[in-house]
């Protein structure tokens, strides 16, 4: 008993504080690792943010080059609609392909919208959005037409997605003479696409550059109404992106991984429609489990080929040491025994 007693007081001794040691210094190296990880995502957020600012700024400055020979024609091809109102025609029912014809409209890229005083789509050249109700997809749509009737003049805005297509679109719009319809003109491009195409590309290598970032998302968006690029469930954080002007994060479960989604406001250039654009960028903690884990197997490394050998050194080296003692003590106990013939 004593021999084992022994044992475990030499074990206890040098192994406990030994693994003790270990698991501190692993510990250390795993909230360290944890820290710069964590610095190193908002460092790379923060240079992801700078390039896309410089990106977007670069963007809106061609579009809006671009754009400026649209409005002329646009505003031209308003004036037009509302004079052919004048000569007697009933908007909500005319035959808006005869008219587009008549006019000099391209009738595959270029499309005329008439909208009610209920903000639904009454008339139209393009089909896929006729009866289309602009206050069922967000309230502040009707307040928006209500502001083009009020001002009573034409005005024309950025390119912006398509709802059924999801192709940019640029549209104009003007209250017709009697403010019963507001004409809405949607013109494609496909410089505007290459445009946008060449944009979104950038973004999309900008991030890929970063490891920690595990995926990017930009639009243009309008508070409290929905994105067609980001998830509706995004929706209420978005807006208070655009009503506060502030950054901000929304954490979630996803597939085992803890996810952060980061949304940055972004201004957005001369345009009356849009608040801002909103970048998403979204990070994980897959990195840190990887270093959890890293240091997991780091410990089961010193513990095989370190710890246990040494322990079973340990061991063999207390035997031969406790031999001698051992066979002291058996002696001794024959001595007080009363055998004075054993020599010790």
């Amino acid at each position: 008993m004593k021999r084992m007693n022994i044992l475990q007081q030499q074990l206890l001794n040098i192994i406990a504080p030994m693994l003790l040691f270990v698991l501190v210094f692993l510990g250390y190296n795993y909230y360290s690792g944890k820290e710069k990880l964590r610095e190193l995502k908002q460092e790379q957020i923060k240079h992801l943010t700078l390039e896309i600012k410089n990106l977007v700024d670069l963007y809106d400055q061609g579009m809006v080059l671009h754009e400026a020979s649209f409005n002329k024609r646009m505003e031209q091809m308003s004036k037009l609609i509302i004079e052919e109102e004048a000569k007697g025609i009933d908007l909500s029912t005319a035959n808006l392909y005869k008219l587009s014809v008549k006019l000099g409209l391209d009738t595959v890229t270029e499309s005329i919208y008439i909208i009610d005083t209920n903000a639904v789509i009454c008339n139209t050249t393009f089909k896929n959005d006729l009866g289309l109700n602009f206050r069922k997809i967000a309230p502040d749509f009707a307040k928006f037409f209500d502001k083009i009737r009020e001002e009573g003049k034409f005005s024309a805005d950025r390119f912006g997605l398509e709802m059924s297509t999801k192709k940019i679109k640029k549209y104009s719009f003007i209250p017709s003479t009697t403010k019963r319809f507001v004409i809405e003109l949607g013109f494609y491009s496909d410089k505007a696409d290459g445009l946008q195409s060449l944009m979104l590309k950038k973004v999309q290598l900008s991030a890929a550059s970063y490891s920690s970032l595990r995926g990017t998302k930009i639009d243009a968006v309008i508070k409290n109404i929905p994105s067609l690029v980001f998830e509706k469930r995004f929706d209420a954080i978005i807006n208070k992106v655009i009503q506060e002007k502030k950054d901000q994060v929304l954490m979630e479960e996803k597939d085992g991984l803890k996810v952060s989604n980061h949304f940055i406001c972004i201004e957005i250039a001369n345009t009356g429609l849009y608040d801002s654009y909103v970048l998403q960028v979204v990070t994980d903690n897959q990195q840190e489990r990887e270093l959890l884990k890293s240091e997991f197997v780091k410990f089961l490394k010193i513990l095989v080929f370190f710890i246990f050998p040494l322990s079973l050194f340990i061991v063999f080296r207390a035997r031969v040491l406790i031999k001698p003692i051992k066979n002291l003590s058996e002696k001794t106990k024959r001595i007080r025994q009363g055998n004075l013939s054993e020599r010790i």
